[in-house]
């Protein structure tokens, strides 16, 4: 579907650049939109000159509709206007009890702050990497659509085992206690159809699984990332003959911390990148730290498996700076949103809600829909409009 809009876009491009729209531009457009695929869909298209404001293309243009991925600019301009382009996500780690020797008799918390690519996408020189087409997002492939990549040069373990080995270098050698994840800057919110959106994010809380053809009758060869104790992925996906039009292969969550992939692939067809969403994201996220601790030479005493322990958690309010021991620094709020317009990013435009829900002091994602509308009503966008986003 992404690829015919776009085509209707550079049609509709090239017509804007003309004095009227060819007769052909006009038919195209028609036999896009008439299409089985889109039955039960509607369209709204408006092209005009840029220089004369003639207009080109008028298809219930004012018509209220829900206009999908555009929502997005909604919560992102809200988002921004509150946290304002060169904000910076800052996620630390503070130690409790008392530190001799190297050892710290107390627990290493982690407070997560909203960062969705939390080392994921960060690069060197300050921005975030994204897929540009025709390669689609990852997080689009569990939708079916083709060209789904991994995004470049990207490492979804980045941030943890950066913080682990600052812990290194401060001095701690064993943590006595436990790790844990201090998610409480906002509620998870499970009311969107994208799946759940929370404050800690680990390779963006998807499981990227890749499947590789191999000689026709053989197992297809999987991988996946990232990896940890907490997860693995079970196949039972076969090479078939080269040509063969197979349908997507399932991915299913079966428990026990396993995931399992099945169906066929041809011989001659590129890796197949499928996504698994994580359905514990902090749990995940603590088992993924104590992994990187341990790479980093820190001896952790707790197990790595089980639920987070939030019983540990201290007082918000007790955080002191002597207590840090390590912060991960995003880049600029404007690349998060960059990388939201750009691949059409949905939960991360979920997540500009709660983010403007927790800048208007809630925790409770819901409540930043009524925020975004007032604040997009400040920047001059009609409220009839914006509050189409609560039911998107």
């Amino acid at each position: 579907m992404k690829r015919a809009l776009i085509a209707i876009l550079s049609v509709l491009l090239l017509a804007a650049t003309s004095s009227g729209v060819p007769t052909e531009v006009d038919r195209t457009i028609a036999q896009v939109l008439a299409k089985p695929l889109y039955a039960h869909s509607f369209f709204g298209l408006y092209v005009a000159d840029e220089k004369t404001g003639e207009t080109l293309i008028d298809r219930s243009a004012a018509a209220m509709f829900d206009t999908g991925s555009i929502m997005k600019v909604y919560s992102t301009a809200a988002a921004l206007k509150v946290y304002g382009p060169d904000y910076r996500f800052r996620t630390p780690v503070y130690r409790t009890g008392s530190m001799s020797g190297g050892v710290l008799d107390g627990n290493l918390v982690l407070v997560a702050s909203g960062d969705f690519s939390f080392g994921l996408r960060d690069q060197p020189d300050g921005t975030l990497t994204f897929n540009s087409f025709p390669e689609l997002d990852h997080n689009y492939a569990d939708t079916g659509f083709p060209g789904a990549a991994l995004p470049p040069n990207s490492h979804p373990l980045a941030a943890l085992d950066a913080l682990a080995r600052t812990i290194r270098t401060a001095g701690i050698q064993r943590v006595r206690g436990d790790v844990a994840i201090d998610e409480r800057l906002f509620a998870t919110y499970k009311g969107w159809p994208d799946g759940l959106v929370a404050p800690i994010w680990v390779n963006e809380n998807v499981i990227d699984i890749i499947a590789t053809p191999a000689s026709v009758g053989s197992p297809a060869t999987v991988t996946w990332r990232p990896k940890t104790a907490m997860l693995s992925v079970v196949s039972t996906v076969k090479t078939v003959a080269a040509g063969t039009k197979t349908p997507p292969v399932a991915v299913k969550s079966i428990g026990n911390g396993k995931i399992a992939l099945s169906g066929e692939i041809a011989a001659d067809a590129k890796p197949l990148l499928v996504i698994s969403q994580i359905a514990d994201p902090a749990d995940f996220a603590r088992v993924a730290f104590i992994e990187a601790l341990r790479r980093a030479g820190v001896t952790v005493s707790a197990s790595d498996s089980g639920p987070n322990p939030v019983r540990l958690l201290p007082n918000p309010s007790s955080y002191t700076p002597a207590m840090m021991v390590a912060q991960h620094v995003s880049p600029r709020f404007s690349q998060f949103v960059k990388v939201i317009l750009k691949v059409s990013y949905n939960r991360g435009a979920d997540l500009m809600v709660c983010l403007v829900a927790v800048k208007s002091g809630s925790r409770d994602c819901a409540d930043g829909l009524s925020a975004v509308v007032k604040t997009n009503d400040s920047l001059g966008a009609s409220a009839a409009c914006t509050i189409g986003y609560a039911g998107a």
